[in-house]
């Protein structure tokens, strides 16, 4: 009754204490540093100084700080009565859509396909992180085209003196907080896509086809069975734990032998304490856990002889253990 009570109070206390008069001044002075950096970037003439925020606005959504821009939007209001950031934010966020998208297009991979597509989506909404973390970032390609979109969309913005009223709204519906910009806001937007999507497209052109076609065909790998005995369905084993296939997919024998094989070449990287259990990385990169008996752990070595040990070399055929199947 007293740990429920004291803990997360004391707890609350000490970190309170340290974020109030430690981490939270430290922080706050980088990011005073920082709005007002930005700040001296937008007034960068040419739209150069725009330009340079559009690239740097992705990276920083992937450490998780932009939201810290909220105060610099509000600082430019209360001074100017004027955003000149959102609509920077809506082009690099636009452009992180249309790399996503250019990519899912490209890719044959359906499974990657069902991710882009509505993650571009939502960035075109203002929501990059999905785009950024589920497509992007993974081939890094559409994530450096983003960036450069950003770019190209951030200068025309610079360029055009493109301001919002208000802040909270990026992408697409950004537009109903730059009424005084509007066809120049289209024109970012459609800058920050064409540019993003058709980099992604060339910068992808000669990627390894594996980043595109997993459903390529693959050599088909052979695995022997360890044992010799009856095969029956996993799903009938009496253990539920692989039954319901929580370790994985694999099947189930009722040996007629009490020697145990290597299966395939590979190494030896798993041997229970009790002897029970053998798991084996194969020289394909594939794992296997081959279990002999239900509730065996119980039985502590007893009725098992293991031929081999952890980080052991196998190849296919070598007698790794021998049980006693009474």
């Amino acid at each position: 009754m007293l740990d429920l009570f004291v803990t997360p109070l004391t707890t609350i206390l000490i970190t309170g204490y340290f974020s109030l008069t430690i981490f939270g001044p430290i922080f706050g002075f980088f990011e005073t540093r920082l709005i007002t950096g930005v700040q001296f970037l937008l007034s960068i003439p040419f739209g150069i100084g725009s330009a340079i925020c559009g690239v740097f606005y992705a990276p920083i959504v992937v450490v998780d700080v932009q939201h810290m821009y909220h105060a610099l939007k509000a600082s430019l209001l209360g001074a100017t009565g004027e955003n000149a950031y959102m609509p920077i934010a809506s082009a690099a966020n636009v452009a992180q859509g249309a790399a996503a998208l250019a990519y899912g297009i490209r890719s044959k991979d359906k499974k990657l396909r069902s991710i882009a597509f509505p993650a571009s989506m939502s960035a075109f909404l203002g929501i990059t992180e999905p785009a950024i973390f589920g497509v992007n970032l993974r081939f890094w390609r559409p994530f450096l085209a983003g960036i450069l979109g950003g770019a190209a969309g951030g200068l025309v913005s610079g360029i055009s003196h493109i301001t919002s009223n208000a802040y909270g709204v990026t992408g697409i519906f950004g537009i109903l907080i730059t009424t005084d910009h509007s066809l120049s806001y289209l024109l970012m937007m459609a800058v920050s896509f064409l540019t993003a999507f058709l980099l992604t497209l060339l910068f992808c052109r000669n990627c390894p086809k594996d980043l595109f076609e997993n459903d390529a065909k693959t050599p088909d790998l052979i695995v022997a069975a360890p044992l010799s005995g009856t095969l029956i369905p996993l799903e009938n084993v009496s253990d539920e734990i692989f039954a319901k296939g929580t370790l994985g997919k694999g099947i189930a024998i009722l040996p007629t032998s009490s020697h145990v094989l290597a299966p395939a070449d590979g190494v030896v990287t798993t041997l229970s304490p009790t002897a029970h259990a053998i798991g084996l990385t194969l020289n394909s990169s594939i794992e296997i856990l081959i279990h002999i008996g239900v509730d065996t752990e119980q039985l502590h070595e007893m009725g098992f002889a293991p031929l081999v040990q952890e980080g052991e070399t196998v190849s296919l055929g070598q007698s790794l253990l021998l049980f006693d199947p009474t």
